[in-house]
């Protein structure tokens, strides 16, 4: 998604503020969610290189700070 709206011609940190602090407020469950700060859920994704880039691999999913997934 975030790639999609890179493509289209939003900025890489206006797509990344949409998919995250943006969305979590207008789901208005900004006060945990949306932007990593001590007290928050603790959601997080990690990729090989950027995010935005087609090449770039999912290696970790961590949920309320504890790792779910971790790419072999």
């Amino acid at each position: 998604m975030a790639m999609y709206a890179a493509q289209r011609g939003m900025g890489g940190d206006g797509a990344l503020r949409a998919l995250t602090c943006d969305a979590a407020k207008m789901y208005r469950i900004d006060d945990r969610v949306g932007r990593l700060a001590p007290g928050r859920d603790g959601d997080l994704l990690i990729f090989s290189g950027h995010p935005f880039d087609a090449g770039s691999r999912l290696l970790r999913v961590i949920v309320g700070g504890r790792e779910v997934r971790h790419a072999n």
